[in-house]
Parts: structure tokens; sequence; C-alpha cells
């Protein structure tokens, strides 16, 4: 259960509703939504990276 707050968060913060209608460019001439969606993405895959190696329990038969 400890590591289902962080990933709950996380899918918490991917809902981006306080920056529903904006779609001007930010950085790159992408608009700020494409940035946050690919750091949430990288985040999450960084967190997934260290749940793989530290909580994930392999059973042994």
């Amino acid at each position: 259960m400890r590591w289902g707050i962080p990933f709950l968060i996380l899918v918490i913060l991917s809902i981006d509703l306080w920056n529903w209608k904006k779609a001007k460019p930010f950085f790159l001439a992408m608009p700020y939504w494409m940035w946050y969606v690919v750091s949430i993405v990288l985040l999450t895959a960084a967190f997934y990276a260290v749940f793989a190696k530290y909580g994930w329990r392999e059973e042994n038969d």
C-alpha cells in the first residue's frame, strides 16, 4: 500500500484541469499542456523504475 499512494498522486496530477483552455505556445513552440504531459510521463516512468527495483517482491516457489 505504501507504493499505491504515490501512484495515486501521479494519476491525480495527470488530470490537468487548472490549465484546460490554454493553448498558447510555451517553449519551442509547443503548448504548455504538451510539456506537462511529457513531464508527467517521465516522472511516472522514473517512479515505476524505482518501484520495480526496490518495491517489487519476487516469490520463490
